[in-house]
């Protein structure tokens, strides 16, 4: 056994208590244990959109949003847009991404503009389509984003298959709740389809790393990055009800560093504190930058995360830190 599928066994005891509860919060019973579809099913299923929810009058939760109602029929916005496509889109299409995937290579990680003329023509978009398609991009640009070797260096991380796993679980969970913006059940199927995307590569992408059996080591690396998110989703949910519950007029953007500590850093003590608040700050701010991105366009993938943080960026972290206290 390797020194990476150790780690990954090590962590998944350590979480042995929030096991029990995860099954309980999002009631798996026995699936935790079973093929991956199984697993993140019930995780994805949301009852109400944060549309709803954040009914809030904060710049910071206003959506840039199509001027037609498509949260329950995201065909309907493909019968409107390509007539007349923004220049935006083409640079999008263009632009080269911003790594050279091992896998992907340097294909584009948004749809193909020339694909409108021929659902034009053909009037082919069927649901399960886009869908699928809209989780692909957005899973390569994670990807890619997870591959860029200055996280490793600006976030002071080990450079192990661990940390890289969940930093691609991360990522993507900062894209989850973007989906979520989408009614019910839209937002269950696209995040759940973007999930089962991550979980199927496994094999194909982390082969190197296997050890012992290939179906527990699945799981591991699926706990793993299940974990991670989970504990992602209550603090983001708990701030917003605190938040909602004593009107507070100003956001906190140093609410993750706790969860990044525990999930990523597996709670070592060496850890600066400016980290942890950078890395909170990443999240928030990638989060509230892809809120403001149209329907249309996250579906088609015509977006980017922003930029990565700098060791600028980090020595004014510890000016803030002083502020915040």
């Amino acid at each position: 056994m390797d020194k990476h599928s150790k780690k990954i066994q090590q962590h998944s005891y350590k979480k042995n208590v929030k096991q029990t509860q995860f099954k309980k919060i999002n009631n798996f019973g026995e699936a935790i244990d079973s093929i991956a579809s199984s697993l993140c099913a019930n995780w994805f299923v949301v009852e109400h959109t944060e549309n709803n929810a954040n009914t809030c009058n904060d710049d910071h939760y206003q959506p840039h949003v199509f001027d037609i109602d498509c949260n329950s029929d995201i065909t309907a916005l493909f019968g409107k847009i390509y007539n007349n496509l923004p220049n935006k889109i083409y640079r999008f299409w263009f632009e080269k991404p911003e790594v050279d995937d091992p896998i992907y290579g340097l294909d584009p990680d948004c749809e193909s503009p020339h694909l409108f003329e021929s659902i034009k023509q053909g009037g082919y978009s069927p649901h399960r389509e886009i869908r699928h398609r809209c989780a692909m991009f957005n899973y390569m640009k994670a990807q890619r984003r997870c591959a860029r070797p200055e996280f490793f260096e600006l976030f002071d991380l080990e450079d192990n298959f661990l940390v890289e796993l969940q930093i691609l679980a991360l990522h993507l969970w900062i894209i989850k709740t973007r989906m979520n913006y989408f009614a019910s059940p839209v937002c269950n199927q696209l995040s759940y389809e973007i999930y089962r995307i991550m979980f199927n590569e496994f094999g194909v992408r982390f082969e190197k790393h296997i050890s012992g059996s290939r179906h527990q080591w699945e799981l591991d690396c699926q706990h793993a990055c299940l974990y991670l998110a989970v504990a992602l989703d209550e603090v983001w949910d708990s701030f917003q009800m605190d938040r909602h519950r004593h009107n507070i007029p100003h956001y906190n953007p140093y609410i993750f560093a706790k969860v990044i500590w525990s999930e990523i850093y597996l709670l070592n003590e060496n850890i600066s504190l400016d980290v942890l608040y950078l890395w909170s700050q990443y999240i928030f701010d990638e989060m509230i930058a892809l809120r403001k991105v149209n329907d249309f366009e996250f579906l088609n993938g015509y977006w980017k995360f922003g930029a990565l943080p700098t060791l600028h960026d980090r020595q004014r972290t510890k000016k803030d830190i002083v502020k915040f206290k």
